[in-house]
């Protein structure tokens, strides 16, 4: 089992192949501890190298409509292929 840099490292990968954003919603789906939107301008921050409250003044309004923008496709596909509230596999809990 991965530990400490190990972990970093394949999250950073994650966070780089599919975005932040994405990555973060990812967590918040399937983890039982869910991520705060500090923890999202932190991802930004470590992927730009830049402080996370720096991201938070910069591009706030930027990353919120793109998690509105996922959670519109979100929401369009509960109500095409899947009913709201639908179990979508076990929670588990991220560290």
């Amino acid at each position: 089992m991965p530990e400490g840099p190990e972990i970093r490292r394949a999250a950073r990968q994650v966070a780089e192949a599919i975005g932040p954003v994405r990555a973060f919603l990812r967590l918040r789906a399937e983890c039982s501890v869910k991520p705060s939107l500090n923890f999202l301008y932190a991802m930004v921050g470590a992927l730009e190298g830049k402080h996370w409250a720096d991201i938070a003044k910069s591009e706030k309004g930027r990353l919120l409509m793109e998690l509105e923008g996922y959670r519109e496709l979100e929401d369009s596909a509960i109500g095409v292929g899947r009913k709201a509230g639908a179990w979508s596999g076990p929670s588990r809990e991220c560290r």
